[in-house]
């Protein structure tokens, strides 16, 4: 599944929760592209890296994501510095919209140090920051990051085509994919021009009209690879096709 991102609305999210919280956080995208991203300037970190520590942010940063990209769930470690990271992604059914990044923060695990900038830096409790992480995806993904509908509908229909033998009622596909048969409809109806019961039904005739020219199968046989009974399949076809399932077979 594809997104899409309101970039201004993302900055002024992140801007918001930035401004509020003193925190450094940013959004990636579901290829771990930066979006979006607030970061404390001239702080105990920004020093820090001067100093020759920016490699090893990076590849803390990188393993974070790593792990995060892996595991689908909240990742968090302390860094070289003892600061606290985290990484989480953002959800929508199976797929990952994005990943916020959340860091330079001072957690009850950190140490204690003797300089003022370290002092200076933000801290959360860990509790503090998995209530932050529960309400962003929310606020993210309700109002600023949306599936790309014309993935979607792409998607559904490779599903269709592998399973025309099952049972496919729009209640399962909605179950399957995580969103509501509104959705399911909207989608499809944009791409495609017609519903999705609708659709279904013309591949499965499409399909049968293929077995019925290319092989020995008999009636009853193709309406179940079809996903049909019999009955029904060989009075849907004559709707559709304009003959029967056997007049077909004998003109081909």
């Amino acid at each position: 599944m594809e997104f899409t991102y309101d970039l201004h609305l993302l900055q002024q999210l992140i801007g918001d929760i930035h401004q509020l919280t003193g925190i450094s956080i940013s959004l990636l995208d579901a290829k771990g592209h930066l979006l979006v991203g607030f970061r404390q300037e001239g702080n105990y970190c920004a020093c820090i890296q001067k100093n020759g520590s920016a490699e090893k942010c990076i590849k803390s940063d990188a393993a974070l994501l790593e792990k995060c990209s892996k595991t689908k769930k909240l990742e968090h470690h302390l860094c070289h510095q003892g600061l606290y990271d985290s990484a989480m992604p953002i959800m929508k059914g199976d797929s990952v919209a994005g990943f916020i990044l959340m860091g330079q923060v001072r957690s009850e695990r950190s140490p204690k140090r003797n300089d003022p900038l370290y002092e200076a830096l933000p801290q959360l409790g860990e509790e503090q920051i998995k209530s932050l992480y529960n309400l962003l995806p929310h606020i993210l993904f309700h109002s600023a990051i949306h599936e790309k509908i014309s993935s979607l509908a792409e998607e559904l229909a490779a599903f269709i085509h592998e399973h025309l033998s099952e049972r496919l009622r729009v209640e399962d596909l909605s179950n399957r994919f995580h969103l509501s048969k509104n959705t399911l409809h909207r989608a499809f109806s944009a791409h495609f021009g017609q519903g999705i019961n609708e659709y279904i039904l013309a591949k499965r005739v499409e399909l049968a009209k293929n077995l019925l020219r290319k092989s020995a199968l008999s009636i009853g046989e193709i309406a179940e690879q079809c996903g049909m009974e019999s009955a029904y399949f060989s009075r849907l076809f004559k709707k559709k096709a304009g003959c029967s399932p056997m007049d077909f077979r004998k003109r081909r």
